[in-house]
């Protein structure tokens, strides 16, 4: 039971993080089955957390079809966070006397978690202050280390438990890690020759990774830190992800005669909703360069 009871607090915090994190967008409807599937677990803790989530006020039930995804505001975020922690308070003050070392290295990590959500959020209220100035300019801007855990096209993960395992380990530690999709170093050298390849992964600061106690696998690399070309791309369609998307970044590269670039990576920085109903997109894509 109590094991259980972790595992639906588990999914109910990746829920929220994906929501936090613009995987899930407001009005999506999400179902147990798909849930099942990603958490690689089973509809018990599932429904749990989706219902505990109801309550929140985060999702809303709709009979025979799944759960809607309720527009928040960050104020909302940070309340229902803030209930969570005083419930955990509760909680642990009822069976202190218990608690295995395990347990307090579970706690430490999520006050290191707390805090990077909070550095998260002030990045995230900043950067949707600038989203419309900042839309189509191109800047350096440069980036710390990180750390990727990849997959391929096809979601690896599904194929391989280590894998899962560690996807599903890095998904808890959303919003510190973020979906980011990878194109090759060639994609910008041989500009519109071929397909554009792409991959997807969860990427993190290297630093907030050690912290987190994330472990360097076979399955992490290490993206090199420093100076990136970066720019806001609106995306207002459905589909993959286009060359017309890097145009004006590899354009900004051949004007500026870098000696090289390096690989590029791409994240949904926001999503905003038209008077229309649709929903526009925008993607922070940075290229690494060496001048």
């Amino acid at each position: 039971m109590s094991d259980n009871r972790n595992l639906k607090e588990i999914i109910c915090q990746c829920i929220l993080n994906s929501i936090l994190n613009y995987e899930y967008k407001p009005n999506q409807i999400l179902t147990e089955k798909e849930l099942v599937a990603k958490y690689g677990c089973s509809k018990s803790p599932v429904r749990e957390a989706l219902v505990s989530l109801c309550n929140d006020g985060v999702l809303r039930n709709i009979p025979r079809c799944g759960y809607e995804v309720i527009r928040l505001t960050i104020d909302d975020v940070v309340q229902i966070q803030d209930y969570r922690r005083i419930l955990e308070c509760g909680i642990l003050r009822q069976s202190y006397k218990k608690i295995t070392p395990s347990q307090i290295a579970q706690l430490r990590r999520r006050q290191v978690l707390d805090e990077l959500a909070i550095r998260f959020l002030e990045h995230k209220r900043e950067q949707y202050r600038t989203l419309e100035q900042n839309a189509g300019r191109i800047w350096v801007q440069n980036f710390p280390e990180m750390w990727r855990l990849t997959f391929s096209q096809e979601e690896a993960a599904d194929r391989d438990k280590e894998l899962q395992q560690e996807k599903a380990e890095w998904l808890e530690c959303m919003p510190a890690t973020r979906w980011v999709s990878r194109l090759p170093r060639r994609v910008m050298e041989q500009f519109r020759v071929g397909r554009n390849e792409y991959d997807y992964g969860l990427m993190i600061e290297a630093d907030a990774a050690r912290r987190l106690g994330l472990k360097r696998t076979k399955h992490v690399e290490v993206v090199c830190g420093g100076d990136y070309l970066t720019t806001i791309w609106k995306k207002d369609y459905r589909g993959s992800f286009g060359w017309d998307s890097l145009d004006d970044l590899h354009a900004e590269i051949v004007q500026r005669g870098f000696r090289a670039v390096g690989e590029t990576f791409s994240s949904i920085a926001a999503s905003r909703e038209q008077p229309d109903g649709s929903i526009v997109n925008y993607h922070l894509t940075r290229t690494k360069i060496y001048t």
